[in-house]
């Protein structure tokens, strides 16, 4: 009798561990304090609906995506190599483009978790990404080429999110917006009278040699800031004659930027351009132009400063030669890059 108790308590407790297990199992939990979190991402970078020769939607080349819990231990790093990402269009006039990924992540953590993206990877400079600290991340780099960057949807991109972790949940979606690591700089050109106009050089100076992908500010001796970036002549052009005309009062604030004022300005260059705020080196820009009349020709050339482009930013210099001593004026319009509400001319 006692053996027979016997063998149906253990058999009862068998029962009883074979169904916790698969309750673990689809609960998520594989031990007692770790769980198997099951995530879709959302990455959505805030790019334009640019095309790629040939057709087709041009988008981010590559990705990185590392998942660190509260406090900071990486958790899973997924890159292009083993998730590929396909992108579409979305939002109402369609110039965002959206991913999504799966990631299966265990964690010990009830709290948070913190998800960072990488977008436009140089893939070239043989780092391992792979095993990134996050005070690594958040220090890391990305140099300067010196010439362009392909295209908006190809410049190096940054994303972040925290997501909330609950003991009795473990499917999870997330959005992480990407934003721009660098800005975009336009020139435009016009003259307030009928005259001769040409300019013949657009050169940048106090250039940084590198950037922080997640915006941190720079101590003065993070970078060097010694490139120069040519931006006139370049490769098949060696001047820009301007036709515009404009006398009116030149705009103060982004709003006097319509589409009316800004007809009457040619463009003239543009560049990618890394974030620059420092307070000492802050961007040279100098510009050569040729005023041509009845008498004659004369070359002049302006410098003058760009006090600050932040990261994520779209920068419009407008500059006027007037008839009088031939001087320049020199305004901007200057907004987030993913601003819908601003005008800007095309290039």
């Amino acid at each position: 009798m006692l053996y027979r108790w016997i063998y149906i308590m253990g058999s009862l407790l068998l029962l009883l561990v074979a169904g916790c297990s698969d309750s673990a199992e689809l609960s998520g939990d594989t031990g007692a304090d770790r769980r198997t979190l099951m995530l879709n991402l959302d990455i959505t970078a805030r790019a334009t609906a640019d095309g790629q020769e040939g057709g087709g939607l041009d988008v981010p080349s590559n990705y990185h995506l590392w998942v660190y819990d509260s406090a900071g231990q990486l958790l899973k790093h997924i890159s292009q190599t083993e998730q590929t990402l396909t992108w579409t269009e979305v939002g109402f006039d369609r110039i965002d483009l959206k991913a999504t990924l799966q990631a299966l992540v265990e964690t010990t953590d009830v709290g948070q978790i913190q998800v960072y993206v990488l977008l436009n990877v140089d893939e070239t400079t043989g780092k391992d990404w792979s095993t990134c600290t996050l005070n690594e991340l958040k220090t890391k780099t990305f140099e300067i080429p010196d010439g362009e960057y392909p295209s908006d949807n190809r410049v190096p991109m940054s994303g972040f999110a925290l997501l909330n972790i609950f003991p009795s949940q473990i499917h999870y979606d997330l959005s992480i917006d990407a934003v721009r690591s660098v800005g975009k700089l336009q020139i435009f050109a016009t003259r307030n009278a009928e005259f001769g106009l040409t300019f013949q050089g657009v050169k940048l100076e106090h250039v940084p040699d590198r950037n922080y992908w997640f915006g941190q500010t720079p101590l003065p001796q993070d970078f060097v800031y010694n490139k120069t970036r040519t931006l006139l002549p370049r490769s098949g052009t060696k001047e820009i004659a301007i036709s515009g005309l404009f006398t009116g009062n030149m705009p103060e604030s982004n709003e006097g930027f319509t589409e009316h004022v800004t007809r009457q300005f040619s463009w003239i260059a543009s560049s990618y351009l890394p974030e620059n705020t420092s307070a000492s080196e802050h961007y040279k820009m100098t510009v050569d132009y040729t005023v041509k009349t009845d008498i004659g020709a004369e070359k002049i050339q302006k410098v003058f400063d760009l006090y600050e482009l932040p990261r994520n930013t779209w920068l419009n210099l407008y500059l006027r030669v007037n008839q009088s001593i031939y001087d320049l004026d020199v305004t901007f319009s200057v907004a987030p890059w993913d601003d819908g509400g601003t005008i800007y001319p095309e290039f």
